[in-house]
């Protein structure tokens, strides 16, 4: 009888352990498959703003494309913003005295923040804008 209850107990734990095993594979799966979700939105933002970029540099003479690309080559030295470490207000403040130094005009700031900000932040922008 105890030999028979020790056994029930070791199916019943090794049970338990495989439905513990499968719930930590099927959970690293799918964070996997956010995270990818999340690399590729951001690589099609990437390539859109590419297109944007090179769509803005045909229509400006060679001098300004030039002087153009400076700036924005100085502010590809942003970091992108992260929750864990960064706090929004230092972050922004930074972003702006950059974007000062760098020349970039006033109406390209947004925009090219948007591009240092994380999928869950531009969400969050995007549903506090009023509504038209």
């Amino acid at each position: 009888m105890k030999e028979e209850l020790k056994e029930d107990n070791r199916r019943r734990y090794e049970a338990e352990q495989e439905d513990n095993r499968r719930r930590y594979e099927a959970e690293q799966e799918e964070n996997r498959r956010k995270h990818e979700l999340v690399m590729k939105q951001r690589d099609i933002e990437l390539v859109l703003a590419q297109k944007e970029v090179a769509n803005l540099n045909l229509n400006m003479p060679q001098e300004t494309r030039n002087s153009s690309f400076d700036r924005y080559k100085q502010m590809s030295k942003m970091a992108n913003f992260q929750e864990s470490k960064d706090n929004i207000d230092s972050y922004l403040m930074r972003f702006e005295e950059l974007a000062k130094s760098s020349n970039l005009p006033e109406t390209e700031y947004a925009r090219t923040l948007m591009s240092l900000l994380t999928v869950k932040l531009l969400t969050f922008v995007y549903s506090c804008q009023p509504m038209k």
